[in-house]
């Protein structure tokens, strides 16, 4: 469904830091460039090993590449999906 591609479009976005664009943006690209973008971004917060996508809630298994960076990749992931 709709919720779930944001979700993971956001998700995929927010994994990473040092953004040239907004997700609103990023959001609306095709699959081509959405896939360009994230491929240009060198600094990834963490490493996402597997997930599950629940109707209302998330589980995320993952690795932290640098200090906060779950903190910080969750907590942008969370205000962009909830807003």
């Amino acid at each position: 469904t709709r919720d779930y591609q944001r979700a993971l479009d956001s998700l995929l976005f927010y994994i990473h830091s040092g953004h040239r664009i907004r997700f609103s943006y990023f959001h609306r690209l095709n699959e081509r460039l959405k896939n360009e973008y994230i491929d240009g971004l060198t600094n990834q917060l963490i490493e996402l090993n597997s997930f599950a996508l629940m109707p209302n809630h998330f589980h995320f298994l993952v690795y932290q590449n640098e200090a906060n960076g779950i903190s910080n990749c969750l907590r942008r992931f969370e205000n962009s999906y909830t807003k």
